[in-house]
């Protein structure tokens, strides 16, 4: 027999109704509202938005499901966060603080 099948068979409208929500709302909504979202940015801004997904879903695995994180978890949160840090300075500010710290080289 099929997946499909053994999961609706016997038909229940809460097992109907519960694919549904997880086909259309979890699913198709939250990828239009990204998608909408992420138009409106660059595409350096979204990378980075999109490179702490992982971090937010380990983040709420925690938070809302009590799941454990590792060390190498929480190292992996840190550096996402840092290159997400480092990504907000400008390039002006970046020099500046190379001249502070190593002098000035003119």
């Amino acid at each position: 027999s099929s997946i499909v099948s053994g999961v609706l068979n016997p038909v229940q409208p809460e097992r109907i109704a519960a694919i549904l929500y997880l086909g259309v709302v979890t699913t198709a909504l939250t990828t239009i509202g990204e998608t909408k979202a992420l138009g409106s940015m660059s595409s350096g801004e979204a990378s980075i938005l999109l490179t702490t997904e992982p971090l937010w879903a380990a983040l709420f695995g925690w938070l809302l499901m009590g799941e454990n994180l590792g060390s190498s978890a929480v190292v992996g949160g840190v550096c996402i966060v840092m290159a997400c840090l480092l990504n907000l300075v400008d390039e002006a500010m970046m020099n500046r603080l190379k001249i502070k710290v190593f002098g000035d080289s003119s």
